[in-house]
């Protein structure tokens, strides 16, 4: 098992800094690319982090969506899946700004798609289709419920 790491952020630099610096200290063998989506320079705040790379980006976040809530715009997966389809790794972490890390990645991760979103149907099935993923291992949490608990679970 060999991972990579990514995060997206846009000015968020003390919770960026908090989640890198605990990912980093039990994971410090793991490369992360931080990309900035749009935002001040993260250098001056991030650059200490070892094994990091800081990528400038322009704002990938797209606010037109049915929900309102808003959400990452399509260049957002040209930039997660150019850095997920290194050969050199078996699996690419996103990161996101409010993840904690207690302890050293030792498992290997049991799902090929995971995280805290409500199921899509269909379409969810783009997705699969475009990484070529067949019988897939999707984990989805209801967000209400992932909300409610504030866990996530290793």
């Amino acid at each position: 098992m060999k991972i990579q790491a990514i995060l997206f952020m846009c000015n968020d630099f003390d919770r960026a800094k908090f989640t890198l610096e605990n990912f980093n200290k039990h994971n410090p063998d793991i490369p992360i690319r931080i990309i900035n989506s749009g935002g001040k320079d993260p250098k001056p705040y991030l650059s200490h982090i070892l094994n990091t790379e800081i990528i400038n980006a322009p704002n990938l976040w797209h606010k037109k969506t049915s929900c309102g809530k808003g959400s990452f715009g399509p260049e957002f997966i040209n930039y997660f899946f150019e850095y997920g389809y290194n050969s050199k790794f078996s699996h690419t972490l996103l990161l996101e700004t409010d993840v904690l890390t207690n302890r050293a990645i030792t498992k290997e991760p049991l799902y090929d798609i995971a995280g805290p979103t409500n199921p899509c149907g269909h379409n969810e099935h783009i997705l699969y289709d475009y990484l070529k993923i067949k019988g897939n291992r999707l984990h989805t949490v209801v967000e209400e419920q992932f909300l409610a608990t504030n866990t996530l679970i290793l």
